[in-house]
């Protein structure tokens, strides 16, 4: 900790982040809500060292309509 390479790196992450949520703050940006429905998974033992594995996801995502502009 006696480095002052760490205490650089501590301080730049520090400041980054900081940056990072004040930009998310002032200009949020508009995320769709996913909501998961369902999931499978398949599994097959091809060999004993590989094994095949296949996972479906279904997904409901709702995405926010632009604003309608005043006449």
């Amino acid at each position: 900790m006696n480095d002052p390479g760490d205490a650089m790196n501590w301080f730049e992450r520090l400041c980054r982040n900081t940056g990072l949520m004040l930009h998310h703050v002032a200009q949020p940006t508009p995320r769709p809500a996913k909501r998961e429905i369902h999931r499978t998974t398949q599994q097959q033992q091809v060999t004993p060292d590989v094994t095949l594995r296949r996972t479906t996801i279904d997904e409901i995502e709702i995405r926010p309509q632009p604003p309608i502009p005043n006449p």
